[in-house]
């Protein structure tokens, strides 16, 4: 009976081992799909980050152009202003041709 009792306690036991291999299994198997996700969130963020990082450059020489674009305004403005004083000048100088031509034609 004392060894019955011994067997029945070894098997117990064995049983128990068991069932902790298992969960150990199960939570080293755990384990490594959460390395393989971390690894790629970690890959993800990596592609991500490289993306930032075109988008900013983009963002640099975009604000880059635009400086010098709004550098460029005032000449543009100056030289619009400059054509406008010319037209006026040539709109004039033709009214005053068309007044004398229209007094020489009354002299003719």
């Amino acid at each position: 009976a004392e060894y019955k009792k011994s067997a029945d306690l070894h098997a117990k036991a064995a049983k128990k081992a068991e069932k902790g291999l298992e969960a150990v299994e199960v939570h080293a198997e755990n384990l490594e799909n959460l390395e393989e996700s971390i690894a790629k969130a970690e890959r993800q963020a990596a592609k991500q980050e490289e993306k930032v990082k075109k988008l900013d450059k983009q963002l640099a020489q975009t604000m880059k152009e635009a400086e010098g674009a709004d550098a460029l305004l005032p000449a543009a403005a100056a030289e619009a202003k400059s054509v406008k004083e010319l037209l006026s000048k040539v709109q004039a100088e033709r009214e005053r041709h068309e007044a004398d031509y229209s007094e020489a034609q009354r002299h003719v």
